[in-house]
């Protein structure tokens, strides 16, 4: 950083200084979070001071921990004004809830969360979903008062509406996709509402205990599902969730869960240098199924500063998770993105529908004729990770014939607002899974490396790599044969692609057969080795 303070936003260092005060003067103290989003040091004064000319200082930070949720804060949001003017505050202290969404009733964890959000305002769940329901329903008729006014063509209620609804329902995502955003927070927000059907009857007043026990009677009658709840997960199943996630991915970094360079694109030395690295290191210990990653990119799960290792995770050619020396991984750039455009409906239905590792599903003719920008290209598979921007707002794999390339730069296309919005359900870990929990359609045997390797440099767009000596000579099950000629097999320690012209069928021959036999018992003693309880716990594993 620089020589000012804002350049060193966390230090060790204290500063001191001296200042002579008078009445007018006023100190703010405040918790990183508060800034967190796009709310710098300057402006939060500035409300601050605006605020207090009308309000008790207890009320204007109140206000500044509002305008911070406003500008996209995820973190814990504290704030604290001191006054010089020698006045007593009238109200005292006194704890507010202004309750958010209540969007998963049947979701266990979030449940739970807002329960200890409530309990810490000094009331009850019953009573914090009943505020909630009270405040969504207003501001669904204020909502309906601001479309009345936008058709009737009055600008100042129409803009005194957007900001409240932007402010309250959907801060950051209503203020920076504008309309279309308040449109879709807007579409939340009566979706939450349908969950309290018809609401309680009309004849309960509003905070009577009789109408706090209806919302008490609703919540029992809503059945818990499991859910997810970060504070009993595992850092194992945090590390999934996240991964599978990018908005729980930003929060677990935000709250300091997972590092800031958690979930890194890396690509592996060769064996040349791994292997050497991993016999010095003191932790973890070598394995022959180590070849297998070398030259290979994966993802960094965590780092372990402490000894200098790094867990990633692989997916593709490997599917394995392994601890490895941190001097050993390389940053690996993203590929260039591009814009394109999907092909008509006709075209994009068929591809799919022919292609082996895709399914055409409801919702995919939205994809027709969109452009987006392709992320990365799978050339193996014939396949591209397109992200569309909103208000698909959604990332899928197609295949590159119905993609066509469009001139321009792709900056004018909001990819910052899909990474935060997307879902990972059709991703490439999606389809990874499906194959590694799908049946065998026949055994096979993987021959010498000779036959694999004449047949892989016989093979366009695939290239012999050392990496894939750990699967040689032994039996596996294979899992889907694609028109391009390759096979997907799961072999021992993972999933492995190779040209289908290069396996044996395990009938063909007694002598194959024995030697599948033989891997097999090679593939038990390595096992047993695995488990063996005087090893490290960080000993590669490759699951």
């Amino acid at each position: 950083g620089g020589p000012k303070q804002e350049d060193h936003p966390v230090s060790v260092e204290p500063e001191f200084t001296t200042l002579s005060c008078d009445r007018t003067d006023f100190l703010i103290l405040v918790c990183d979070g508060i800034s967190e989003g796009n709310f710098p040091n300057r402006e939060v004064v500035q409300l601050a001071a605006e605020e207090l000319k009308s309000k008790e200082p207890a009320q204007a930070a109140a206000s500044v921990c509002r305008r911070a949720l406003d500008r996209g804060s995820m973190d814990n949001l504290s704030c604290m004004i001191v006054c010089f003017d020698g006045k007593t505050e009238k109200t005292g202290r006194v704890k507010d809830l202004v309750p958010g969404p209540f969007t998963e009733p049947a979701h266990g964890g979030f449940r739970k969360a807002y329960a200890a959000m409530a309990e810490r305002a000094g009331i009850s769940l019953e009573a914090a979903v009943e505020r909630r329901y009270d405040a969504a329903r207003k501001l669904d008729e204020e909502a309906s008062r601001a479309h009345s006014a936008k058709e009737n063509g009055d600008a100042k209620t129409k803009e005194e509406n957007g900001q409240s609804l932007a402010k309250m329902l959907w801060p950051m995502r209503s203020l920076e996709q504008g309309e279309e955003g308040t449109d879709l927070a807007l579409k939340e927000l009566r979706s939450e509402l349908q969950n309290f059907g018809s609401g309680p009857p009309a004849k309960l007043a509003e905070g009577s205990n009789e109408r706090t026990a209806w919302f008490k009677e609703w919540l029992d009658g809503t059945e818990l599902e499991g859910g997810k709840d970060p504070s009993t997960m595992t850092r194992e199943e945090l590390l999934s969730w996240a991964e599978e996630d990018p908005q729980v991915l930003a929060m677990a970094k935000a709250q300091g869960w997972l590092s800031q360079r958690a979930m890194r694109r890396v690509r592996i030395v060769d064996a040349e240098k791994l292997r050497p690295a991993i016999e010095a290191h003191e932790v973890i210990q070598w394995d022959d199924r180590l070849l297998s990653v070398c030259g290979q990119v994966g993802k960094v799960l965590q780092d372990d500063e402490s000894d200098g290792t790094s867990q990633v995770k692989f997916r593709g050619k490997v599917s394995a998770s392994v601890w490895l020396p941190l001097d050993c991984l390389i940053d690996e750039e993203d590929d260039p993105p591009r814009k394109v455009q999907v092909a008509p409906l006709e075209v994009l239905k068929a591809a799919i529908e022919e292609h082996p590792m895709l399914t055409w599903k409801d919702g995919m003719e939205n994809l027709a004729d969109q452009v987006a920008i392709a992320i990365q290209e799978e050339k193996e598979f014939q396949l591209t990770e397109v992200r569309f921007p909103p208000p698909l707002s959604l990332r899928r794999f197609l295949p590159n014939s119905v993609l066509q390339d469009l001139e321009g730069p792709v900056g004018d296309i909001p990819i910052e607002e899909i990474d935060s919005t997307e879902s990972a359900s059709d991703s490439d870990d999606d389809m990874m899974m499906d194959l590694e929990d799908a049946g065998a359609l026949r055994d096979a045997y993987i021959p010498s490396m000779e036959k694999v390797k004449a047949a892989i440099q016989a093979f366009e767009n695939f290239e012999w790599e050392e990496s894939l000596e750990w699967c040689l000579e032994q039996k596996g099950e294979v899992l889907m044969d694609y028109p391009s000629g390759l096979s997907c097999l799961r072999v021992a320690d993972g999933l492995v692609w190779l040209p289908t012209c290069a396996l044996e069928e395990i009938n063909d021959s007694p002598a194959v057969a024995e030697q599948a036999e033989k891997g097999e018992k090679e593939e038990a003693a390595a096992e047993g080795e695995t488990n063996d309880s005087e090893n490290s716990s960080k000993r590669p594993r490759t699951s």
